[in-house]
């Protein structure tokens, strides 16, 4: 519930399987762009993985995180609750 406008927003939070068309795909292009970058830069493998490290769940998280907004969004104006 939301404080400020008393809004109920866990009725309409988006969760499950739908997550999943976003996540694979993403995935996918993440490890064929670790690939490329191997292939490319032939970079030390503790560069390689630190990168890794650094960019694969900071590009998952914000993905998701539009993601779910977008998706709480559109629940919420067909619901009529926003405007």
């Amino acid at each position: 519930m939301c404080q400020g406008c008393g809004l109920a927003f866990a009725e309409f939070e988006p969760r499950g399987r739908l997550l999943y068309a976003v996540l694979l795909p993403l995935i996918f292009a993440l490890i064929a762009g670790a690939l490329k970058l191997d292939e490319a830069l032939r970079p030390p493998l503790w560069v390689l993985l630190g990168l890794i490290v650094m960019v694969v769940p900071g590009t998952i998280v914000g993905a998701l995180r539009l993601v779910k907004a977008a998706l709480l969004l559109a629940r919420l104006r067909a619901a009529g609750d926003l405007t």
